[in-house]
């Protein structure tokens, strides 16, 4: 289970993980107390999951393992990560961390900026372009389309 460990050693070394504890069943954990306990792995078991842990009337613990290596399930840290990103510099982010942000959408890599601006951090779409793979034409087209204020 990988938990919140997405880059984490290229963000924080050594600062450790949930790794530290592999295929450890958290659901199993609460068997012994009455509990409805299940283990999902994958995207389509989760909603038969919790039919069934809502149909067994006990307190119940799903245990979910998800995959934390995909750009979709990395796009909140993203969002937060970017404006520091921006002021280290492309040239200083590694390969591992990069690949994250290539191939977002459009929409995304504006949601990036917002979220920059948010907390502080201008950044000019040509940088989003450059880490993102879109190209700048496209971000201005999606400003104009949306009315994006940046």
């Amino acid at each position: 289970m990988d938990g919140n460990s997405l880059l984490q050693d290229e963000i924080q070394p050594g600062f450790g993980s949930w790794e530290m504890l592999p295929d450890l069943r958290y659901d199993e954990v609460f068997a012994p107390f009455g509990c409805h306990v299940e283990q999902v792995t994958g995207g389509e078991e989760l909603r038969p999951a919790l039919r069934r842990a809502c149909r067994s009337g006990k307190v119940a613990v799903v245990n979910v393992i998800a995959d934390t290596d995909g750009p979709e399930a990395s796009l909140p840290w993203l969002r937060l990560k970017a404006g520091e990103f921006h002021s280290r510099g492309i040239g200083d982010l590694p390969e591992s961390i990069r690949r994250h942000f290539r191939g977002l959408p459009v929409i995304e890599a504006l949601r990036l900026h917002k979220t920059a601006l948010d907390n502080g951090t201008r950044m000019p779409l040509s940088f989003l372009a450059a880490l993102t793979g879109n190209s700048e034409e496209d971000l201005h087209r999606a400003v104009e389309a949306t009315g994006y204020r940046y």
